[in-house]
């Protein structure tokens, strides 16, 4: 219901400069803070001048004193009456997403959304006037930046005439001067040299295209969605877009479909994350669109900035990144034959260097002037998501990106962690939206904390968003699309459109017919509730001397003390264990050390003993002293069973005994598959060692192998796969029984790993070995720790409900 007349105001400009101000001031004011053109600054102070309508009392007073500080005298005037029922505006009859409908499956719901979209755009929303200062430095800074790559063209150019020049012209210095093959070899140096130049600096312009992961709507499908930002593009005096597509990321932008001819062309595709859909209301993203589309207003300066952009990624290749020549280089200068090809070998090292410093400071520079062009293009961007949700909608629409940008990374660790469990979110723009709307005041208030700490500075592309909120409010915009449904009710068939795009994202990661493992997001947060709980348990139960060495599952042995006393004796174990295990895992990675300097021997190359912990660099000495690691390792393995694991088991074996009979079966199952699990205890311990080996020897330049290389690699590939092997024999008989397991088999778990019983591994390369084996670690790994966090967990609830102290670690400073 709409307010009385009486309660709405007009602001109205009357010309008149307030005492204490120039003309001159209250010009550059405006200019300054509002962003007005010079010919609107001149008509507010030519005549009566409405410049906001139908505000309530308190904005507008805010508007009264807004101009006041600038100097400008602006009077309040009663607004008409508001328009009858008659000509009340038409809302959307498609029902929100909150009601169980199925927002988009009804034709007519998206009919009415759209007849409401060509009533709020109606009129064309202007091309919003930039200041001449703003011209100037668009201008300005495109011509100092285009110094820059002008430098680098002409070095380009230089190279290749040059070394063209030379090449012809040695004929006719062999015609006039005689010389011996040195000398004449000498003078196809500059060639090599100038050739080898030429193609560093030619490389940027062949750059590769790289995998497009959107989705590209159907026009006939999703004809009103094309309808609805055809009408937004053609009220802004754009093109339409003549694609649009959709992702998953909490984004949206405009681009030209194929570089800087389809600029020119006006030929643009829109991208939209479908989280942006999901999480907002219609008010909020449509702004955003016009926020995107806003950037190419102004045509000229998106030209502008295209170019640049181009310009500075062809120098940050030249400058910063190493690439193949520099690698090839250096071999050839290591295997070089003559003389004379390692002068230019060495010369065009020297040149390369010597212009990748040069590229640096020139790309530096354009980076420092560009940045300012790139942040008041956001700023005009702004304007014309002000002029259509309003300004008082910008906050919110900056505060909704944050929270879902947050919410995204939350998403993203809680479905990879249950990906470990063979389980995938079914959608995953809808569950950043779910987890955005679910953020507690406490977050909230952190991410507004965020957004008032950052400040913009000179390399930034974006303004802070503080300062961006501020400059939207100063605009003053009403909203010319006002009404906040949810904006998913703007795509047809929205639900069905995320799964398809959640379903691209796996296939993208590579993840094998994904659609099988597809659960609701509400089944996965509850596994994920599981291991957390279960991994804070194990670090209780174990005061964080749980790792990765596989431990003994004692046998349960008749012993006159009690659960509490357990507890206690474990406690004063816990210094003698902590110290067991240092020394445990330093005599590991010696063992790890030796096996790779064996690997090295057997390959044929040379090593220094003091590198790999051996006497000696010969094959019989390495073996010697691996052996000798094996034995220390084993033998510290040994200490640590009787200093740790004995007592472990035995507080396990004494809670698991004051159980109720469902939660003691439930807890001898687990135990039970750690038993089975100390059966991998051999491919546990030596397949990393393998790994290890393959991985020392094949991060070894190619052309540098030696002549037993096929030889070693091929024996430790051998190792591997006999491991493997032994893996899913022994596997196969080991029940998984945590949680979320399924009860399967540790084998059948594994396949979902990639590590697959019907794998024909003497048909695979080292690579594939090597990848298999990694997996097949993991798998383990994982398992194990799963396990054994299970059965912490209800161990220290027994625990807890008998009474008995935590384990806790006391570490007191050493005496003198």
């Amino acid at each position: 219901m709409s307010a009385p007349a009486s309660s709405q105001f007009n602001v109205i400009s009357q010309g008149k400069i307030l005492s204490g101000f120039e003309e001159r001031q209250v010009r550059d004011n405006l200019v300054a803070r509002l962003k007005l053109s010079d010919a609107q600054v001149e008509r507010l102070l030519t005549g009566a001048v409405v410049i906001k309508k139908s505000l309530s009392t308190s904005d507008a007073r805010k508007y009264q004193a807004l101009f006041g500080r600038l100097g400008l005298a602006v009077t309040l005037q009663p607004s008409q009456p508001p328009p009858t029922a008659a000509a009340q505006p038409v809302q959307p009859t498609a029902t929100s997403s909150a009601s169980g409908a199925k927002p988009g499956k009804d034709a007519d719901a998206q009919t009415d959304v759209l007849a409401l979209a060509k009533q709020r755009l109606h009129q064309p929303i202007p091309k919003l006037p930039v200041t001449t200062a703003y011209k100037l430095g668009l201008f300005s800074v495109t011509l100092l930046s285009l110094i820059a790559p002008l430098i680098y063209i002409s070095l380009t150019i230089c190279a290749i005439v040059g070394t063209v020049w030379y090449g012809i012209s040695i004929p006719d210095i062999l015609a006039v001067r005689k010389t011996n093959a040195m000398g004449t070899l000498m003078l196809f140096v500059p060639v090599l040299l100038g050739t080898v130049f030429a193609l560093f600096l030619l490389k940027p312009f062949f750059g590769r295209d790289y995998e497009n992961r959107t989705l590209e709507l159907n026009p006939k499908k999703y004809r009103r969605f094309y309808q609805l930002v055809q009408l937004l593009t053609e009220r802004m005096g754009l093109p339409a877009p003549v694609k649009i597509y959709v992702d998953g990321e909490v984004n949206a932008h405009v681009a030209p479909e194929k570089g800087l001819l389809s600029l020119f062309q006006g030929r643009l595709t829109l991208t939209v994350g479908l989280p942006l859909l999901a999480g907002m209301n219609s008010r909020q993203f449509i702004g955003v669109l016009g926020h995107e589309f806003g950037h190419f207003a102004q045509r000229n300066a998106m030209i502008a900035n295209y170019i640049v952009n181009t310009a500075n990624a062809w120098m940050a290749s030249r400058a910063f990144y190493p690439d193949a020549w520099d690698r090839r280089l250096s071999k050839w200068r290591e295997y070089s034959p003559i003389f004379a090809l390692d002068v230019a070998l060495i010369a065009a090292q020297g040149m390369i260097k010597g212009t990748r410093l040069i590229l640096k400071y020139l790309f530096l520079f354009n980076l420092r002037v560009t940045r300012w062009m790139s942040r008041e293009m956001e700023y005009d961007a702004d304007r014309y998501e002000s002029w259509i949700a309003g300004s008082e909608t910008f906050q919110s629409t900056a505060v909704a990106l944050w929270n879902m940008s947050m919410s995204q990374q939350r998403r993203d660790e809680i479905w990879q962690s249950a990906w470990n469990e063979d389980r995938l979110i079914d959608n995953l723009p809808q569950t950043i939206a779910q987890l955005a709307a679910e953020l507690s005041q406490e977050e909230i208030d952190a991410v507004r904390a965020k957004m008032d700490e950052r400040q913009t500075n000179v390399w930034d592309t974006h303004p802070a968003d503080n300062d961006r909120i501020a400059h939207a409010e100063s605009l003053g915009y009403e909203a010319i699309w006002s009404d906040e449904f949810p904006a998913a009710e703007l795509m047809p068939d929205f639900d069905a459109l995320c799964k398809i795009v959640t379903l691209r994202i796996y296939n993208s990661m590579g993840l094998e017919k994904p659609e099988q493992y597809l659960c609701s997001f509400e089944e996965i947060r509850d596994v994920h509730s599981k291991m957390n709980e279960s991994e804070e348990a194990l670090k209780r139960y174990f005061a964080d001397l749980f790792s990765m060495r596989l431990m003994k599952p004692f046998n349960a042995t008749p012993t006159e003390v009690d659960l509490a006393g357990a507890v206690t004796e474990l406690r004063g174990q816990i210094p003698r264990a902590t110290a067991q295990m240092e020394l445990y895992w330093e005599a590991y990675q010696h063992m790890e050390a030796a096996q790779v300097g064996l690997a090295y021997v057997e390959a044929g190359y040379n090593i220094d003993a003091a590198d790999f912990g051996v006497k000696a660099g010969d094959i019989g000495s390495v073996q010697r002293s691996l052996d000798d690691r094996r034995t220390e390792v084993k033998r510290m393995a040994g200490e640590l069973s009787r200093c740790l694991d004995a007592y472990v088991a035995q507080r396990m074996h004494l809670a698991m005994a004051q159980m109720s009979a469902e939660e003691k079966a439930r807890a001898e199952s687990l135990y039970n598959t750690f038993r089975q699990l100390f059966l991998l205890r051999d491919i546990w311990d030596s397949l990393p060692l393998c790994m290890a080996a393959l991985d020392a020897l094949y991060r070894q330049d190619e052309e540098e192998r030696p002549k037993f290389f096929a030889q070693a690699a091929a024996r430790h590939v051998q190792l591997a796969r006999e491991y493997l092997r032994q893996f899913h024999q022994i596997s196969a008989n080991i029940d998984l029984r945590f949680s979320t397991s399924k009860e399967q088999t540790l084998a059948e778990f594994a396949v979902n790993w990639g590590v697959n019983p019907e794998e024909k591994l003497d048909e695979l390369n080292a690579g594939a070995i090597f990848q298999i084996s990694d997996r097949c670690l993991r798998v383990m790994r994982y398992a194990y720790r799963r396990t054994i966090s299970e059965l912490a967990l209800q161990c220290l609830q027994e625990e807890e409900k008998l009474g008995v102290p935590p384990l806790k670690v006391e570490i007191k400073p050493a005496t003198a």
